[in-house]
């Protein structure tokens, strides 16, 4: 027994003693605390939660330094990511908080202006139910424009904040998010590229080195699109306020209103499309008023479907007009170039020239369609034939444009034929399509290469659009190979950033044929599995009623719902509480017209009757209606290609090895192909 513990302590080493002496009498003591101590380090390092032993000093705090920047890097890049990646789901919570918001500061702005300044507004005071005040705000938001209350019963103050929903609803304005960050996740490639490490970010000349022309088409995208958006607005307002201001001043004054005011608001609106009024009578009083009618038209069209057509005549004119005197200038008729030649690379709303005069052929048929049923099949009507002929054909030109997503009225619509209220449901549901489609179809310029176009000295987009493996082009030979693959011959004075290098070859398919693949996109099973050998199921199902461009079951169910609710007024008034009335109203919200049949006797739209319940049947729809079409993410600089094939799916596998958050979704879709709504 001794020599057995003998024989374990000489094994073992001991702990010193205090007074530095080796282990005397007290070294059983000793050797004892030393294996207690022991296990419980063992048992500390066993443990999930303990923490490992800590380093030198020098050491742990570089490694934290590095873990730290680490961190910092993987959350900045995850955050653009999450962003790229769930655009449409941050567009639905965008519009629900901030309707939420101000609904909640215009209930309690109407409850104070009541008690405290006796009266508010002229006519009313601006107190209204909160189911009113939320109904306000998502129609003014999702540019619908339905109102359950006169808004000239408002204050002022409440009207400013409608005022401000429909410019931050605004497509044009929720659009240029989409740039804002489409450039940062350019930079994050780059850095990624660069393999810079830290904080460290790319300068504006290692992205233009890296990114090319793309980066430089960005940046002018970035300032373009909101001088567009901001130029139109003040111009209309400042047009519009002075005409009326001079004119007419007398209308906006018979319902309490300021002419600046009401003519600055009725522009905001016509740009966006909301076809909100403060006017009770909307556009009504200026039937024969040339001059308000053309300028809110020519707004109409430059905030909606012709935008892209409009964006698309600036840039050729700014192309056109650009001298090539430096090498500034050079550089600025470049990147001009680059975005006719790929605009949906850098823009979901810009096309090129053959989709820019469909979308444009589109809106003269379907508008052209409009304004003749207005004047054929109204024949006989007093409530157009009272107009004059000059003024009526005017009009009737508003009235095409209004109906298919202004939303204004220049006559009463519920006094309209049948057969023009029947076209006017059917125009009203597709008047998201045209853009839709143009946008499905310009997919097949197949701007998701696996490389940055247009970099100095890369032949890697080169080899992509020659068909070349991705190491098969010298820096070099970039002109040549793209030359040869346009049919052409190279040529020495070629610019560094030539934007033609890569020119998608695009197929063309007949007209019947492209119709035909639009009409099979539009149907409710195209998107809803990504197997076609698998069932889809209930959350498919739901997932494409909800987030595709034509959800028609969820506008059915609404229309059913609201029928329910509103049977007693059904009852007791069948004919102003009639199916097609509701049906009129229902469509109206979700294409976001919101032009209305109106209740006899009242001002404010139909909806304006109904329950409460109804009106919150109806928000949603306007809510889901806002949202067809809307991409559902952003791409990236470096993302996998849209299509079949072998080398799309290495290419997509590439995408999202490098980062890239723009590879395809499931089924097939690339995060965009679902289409923009405009």
């Amino acid at each position: 027994m001794v020599e057995s513990l003998t024989r374990k302590r000489s094994s073992t080493p001991t702990l010193s003693s205090p007074r530095g002496g080796c282990g005397g009498g007290g070294g059983v003591e000793m050797y004892v605390q030393q294996l207690q101590h022991e296990q419980s380090c063992n048992a500390q390092s066993s443990s999930p939660s303990a923490a490992p032993s800590p380093p030198p000093p020098g050491k742990s705090q570089a490694q934290g330094n590095q873990q730290r920047k680490s961190q910092k890097e993987k959350t900045s890049s995850s955050y653009l990511e999450f962003i790229a990646r769930n655009f449409l789901y941050l567009h639905y919570l965008y519009f629900i908080l901030v309707s939420f918001f101000c609904s909640i500061v215009l209930y309690l702005s109407g409850l104070y202006s009541s008690r405290h300044l006796q009266g508010g507004s002229s006519h009313g005071g601006g107190r209204i139910s909160y189911i009113d005040s939320i109904f306000l705000c998502v129609s003014a938001q999702t540019l619908t424009g339905l109102n359950t209350v006169n808004l000239s019963t408002l204050t002022t103050f409440q009207q400013f904040i409608l005022f401000l929903l429909l410019i931050l609803g605004s497509v044009v304005f929720v659009s240029i998010s989409i740039i804002v960050v489409r450039v940062k996740l350019v930079r994050e490639e780059v850095r990624r590229e660069l393999k810079l490490q830290g904080d460290a970010r790319p300068t504006e000349q290692q992205c233009e080195e890296v990114a090319g022309v793309e980066y430089r088409a960005l940046k002018l995208l970035r300032w373009l699109v909101p001088a567009y958006f901001i130029a139109w607005q003040v111009c209309g307002c400042v047009g519009l306020g002075w005409w009326i201001a001079w004119h007419k001043p007398e209308v906006p004054r018979r319902n309490g209103l300021d002419p600046w005011w009401m003519g600055a608001f009725n522009a905001v609106s016509a740009f966006n499309n909301s076809g909100m009024s403060l006017l009770d009578l909307n556009v009504v009083p200026f039937q024969e008023s040339f001059y308000v009618l053309i300028t809110m038209s020519l707004l109409i069209l430059a905030g909606n479907t012709c935008y892209p057509i409009f964006l698309r005549l600036i840039i050729n004119t700014l192309h056109t007009l650009c001298p090539t005197t430096t090498t500034a200038w050079l550089h600025r008729k470049e990147t001009l170039n680059f975005l006719l030649t790929h605009p949906r690379r850098c823009y979901p709303y810009l096309f090129q020239s053959h989709d820019t005069l469909w979308l444009l052929s589109a809106v003269v048929v379907l508008n052209g369609i409009d304004w003749a049923a207005f004047e054929i099949l109204n024949i006989g009507n007093p409530v157009v034939e009272n107009i004059p002929v000059g003024a009526r054909i005017m009009d009737g030109l508003f009235q095409a444009f209004a109906v298919r997503s202004g939303g204004f009225q220049v006559v009463p619509v519920g006094e309209l034929r049948v057969g023009v209220l029947m076209l006017y449901v059917g125009m009203m549901y597709i008047s998201v399509y045209p853009i839709i489609m143009t946008i499905q179809n310009s997919m097949d310029d197949n701007p998701f290469t696996n490389r940055f176009v247009g970099r100095r000295g890369r032949g890697a987009s080169v080899a992509m659009a020659t068909g070349m493996g991705e190491g098969g082009a010298e820096p070099g030979d970039c002109e040549k190979h793209a030359m040869e693959a346009n049919g052409g011959s190279a040529s020495s004075s070629s610019p560094p950033y030539s934007s033609e290098t890569v020119v998608p070859q695009r197929s063309k398919s007949p007209p019947l044929a492209f119709l035909k693949s639009q009409l099979s996109s539009l149907s409710l099973s195209s998107s809803s599995t990504s197997n076609p050998s698998t069932p889809p199921t209930v959350t498919t199902h739901i997932h494409t009623n909800l987030f595709s461009p034509h959800p028609l079951p969820l506008l059915l169910l609404a229309i059913l719902i609201i029928t329910i609710i509103e049977t007693p007024h059904s009852l007791a008034n069948p004919t102003a509480y009639s199916v097609f009335n509701i049906v009129f109203e229902a469509v109206s919200a979700f294409g976001t017209v919101g032009i209305t049949v109106g209740l006899p006797g009242e001002n404010f739209s139909f909806c304006g009757g109904w329950r409460g319940g109804s009106k919150i049947v109806l928000g949603v729809v306007m809510v889901c209606g806002r949202h067809r079409g809307v991409v559902r993410g952003v791409w990236g600089g470096v993302v996998g290609r849209c299509g079949g094939g072998t080398d799309d799916a290495q290419g997509e596998k590439r995408g999202v090895e490098e980062g890239g958050v723009g590879e395809r979704e499931r089924g097939g879709t690339c995060v965009e192909c679902e289409g923009m709504r405009v």
